[in-house]
């Protein structure tokens, strides 16, 4: 295994707080921490020299060297199999839910590119757990993002709506709100109204539509107009 020469260098990846494994362009295993040695059950001496499809499900192992060939066509930092469920191999054949990011460091010796890999074991169990209370829930339930697009729907949703669950991922909210609620929506605000000051309690004050943009602050500008509550023309204040 390629020696770490560098003791700041070396500090750095042992401090990591997940596991780091490096991987050489030919695909071989030539550096890892020490909470790969952990999470993997490895010695690092023996990894030392190994494909790293050592550390690789065998139900896709076939198809991985394939994928290390496209990242090494365009090596950034990212993070590996996105929207994908990931899994990795222990040594003693188990296998645990993965996130896995990569990043590539162009050395003398070639490209090497480093996974740092996290068990997310609890994070998929706690995910199944709300899941399992969303599908019990009596009613719809329909959560949606921050940017007001859906990303989960229950079997209720889904024979309320009439939409199944695929279609409506991704989707904006607003395709589940009627045309005459969604463009009440889009109106401009109401005016604020407030009452005329109290040395005027003869008068009545509203505010029409604003009729320009206030140069200071760029903000619709409501004009302010009272009038006696005997009259009906309006002035403008």
């Amino acid at each position: 295994m390629r020696q770490i020469t560098d003791p700041i260098l070396a500090g750095l990846l042992e401090a990591a707080p997940d596991a780091m494994v490096c991987v050489d362009s030919d695909g071989r295993i030539v550096l890892v921490n020490a909470q790969a040695e952990r999470l993997f059950g490895y010695p690092r001496e023996e990894l030392s020299g190994q494909p790293v499809e050592i550390l690789i499900p065998d139900a896709v192992k076939a198809g991985h060297p394939a994928l290390r060939a496209g990242y090494a066509a365009d090596p950034r930092p990212r993070p590996m199999g996105a929207g994908l469920e990931l899994s990795a191999r222990r040594r003693d054949g188990t296998t645990f839910p993965a996130e896995i990011s990569l990043s590539a460091l162009d050395t003398d010796q070639g490209l090497l590119v480093s996974a740092a890999v996290r068990d997310v074991t609890r994070h998929r169990q706690a995910d199944a757990r709300f899941r399992g209370l969303l599908e019990a829930a009596p009613d719809a339930t329909v959560c949606v993002d921050s940017d007001g697009r859906i990303v989960l729907v229950n079997a209720q949703a889904e024979r309320l709506f009439g939409y199944p669950r695929k279609e409506l991922s991704g989707q904006p909210v607003e395709i589940l709100i009627p045309d005459a609620v969604k463009a009440a929506a889009m109106a401009p605000p109401s005016p604020p109204r407030f009452p005329c000051p109290p040395s005027t309690p003869t008068r009545a004050c509203w505010y029409p539509p604003p009729s320009a943009t206030s140069p200071s602050s760029g903000r619709p500008h409501w004009p302010r107009r009272c009038w006696h509550r005997s009259s009906s023309p309006p002035m403008t204040r």
